[in-house]
């Protein structure tokens, strides 16, 4: 064998040699790293107070950021329904933005867990700006209220589109919530 052969093929066992320390060290060097990075998040996660006074303090401090964050979007359930009052401050606001082609009207209470509800319609016609003004009003009440169902409409117009007057007709379906009779009589529900 030549000497040239020689070094040829001592050649060929070192990169075999080197391929196959190289593809077993790299995926092992690899795996090492990533359960490296696993035990650490573990420890890390370990770490974390699960239970005990530093928990209350954390749940604490979030509660009090979520009150501050939405404490000027919730509204109360009042403990009497004053369904009278409701609807006579309505009319009142309906008055003022001179919607006077209107209907209010109830239907049956509803008991629910925590709270009783009664169903309300309101129906106006009107200028759009005075509607909407009227359904955004109905939507900010100081109560909680919840919007069952909205439809508006325009009045017809004819096919040459000349005869649009501006009048809008909403229909709302809401639910005006109060405090259970049982809460409001000064004993629990059961």
């Amino acid at each position: 064998m030549s000497q040239q052969t020689r070094t040829a093929l001592f050649g060929g066992w070192v990169l075999m040699l080197g391929v196959g320390v190289g593809g077993a060290i790299v995926p092992a060097v690899r795996e090492g790293h990533r359960l490296d990075h696993e035990l650490a998040d573990k420890r890390a996660e370990a770490a974390r107070p699960v239970g005990g006074p530093e928990v209350i303090s954390t749940l604490s401090d979030k509660l009090s950021e979520l009150r501050r964050h939405h404490g000027d979007r919730m509204r109360p359930i009042p403990r009497d329904s004053n369904i009278a009052d409701l609807m006579g401050s309505l009319a009142d606001e309906l008055n003022r933005l001179g919607l006077t082609d209107r209907e209010v009207t109830t239907g049956t209470p509803t008991s629910l867990d925590e709270a009783d509800s009664m169903p309300m319609a309101v129906k106006v016609k009107g200028p759009f700006p005075a509607v909407y003004e009227a359904v955004r009003h109905i939507e900010q009440l100081d109560r909680l209220v919840r919007v069952q169902k909205f439809r508006a409409a325009t009045g017809r117009a004819s096919r040459d589109d000349s005869n649009r007057d501006g009048i809008v007709e909403a229909e709302l379906l809401i639910d005006v919530f109060y405090a259970p009779r049982a809460v409001a009589n000064g004993s629990e529900a059961r």
